[in-house]
């Protein structure tokens, strides 16, 4: 039954296709050659290459990307890259988590708190062993005679 559904939806495109662009939609993608059946053999496999690419598109996004169209392309139909660049401007996104590509929280104030304590530990530390330390020759005035 997916598979009529999609079926349908390639047909209906490119019936959609037709009725806005004309004959000129069709021909673009015939190849002048029939099978037993009298069927046009590019036009064949182009709807089942449409249908295989569209396979996953909801039919809401299909309506609205065959409304698209009539903006973006006014003159010849889209090709097939060109229709999927359409669908994929309208298909709503997908958010899978990735670890390594997840946002970096904001802190804690508690969090900026603790690390500003530690800077001024070490702050304080760093002058105090400043403070003991010995002077360099030279450093010192000369408080002696001459």
């Amino acid at each position: 039954m997916f598979e009529t559904a999609q079926q349908d939806a390639a047909q209906r495109l490119f019936g959609a296709f037709h009725g806005m662009y004309g004959n000129q939609a069709l021909d673009k993608f015939r190849s002048g050659e029939n099978d037993r059946d009298g069927n046009d053999t590019g036009m064949i496999r182009t709807l089942s290459l449409w249908r295989a690419a569209l396979a996953n598109v909801s039919p809401a996004v299909m309506s609205r990307a065959i409304a698209k169209c009539a903006e973006k392309h006014m003159t010849f139909a889209p090709s097939l890259p060109e229709f999927l660049d359409i669908v994929k401007s309208l298909t709503p996104r997908q958010w899978e988590r990735n670890d390594y590509l997840a946002p970096r929280l904001p802190r804690s104030a508690e969090s900026w708190a603790a690390s500003a304590q530690l800077a001024r530990g070490t702050l304080a530390d760093c002058l105090a062993a400043a403070k003991r330390a010995p002077r360099r020759l030279g450093s010192e005035s000369s408080g002696g005679a001459a």
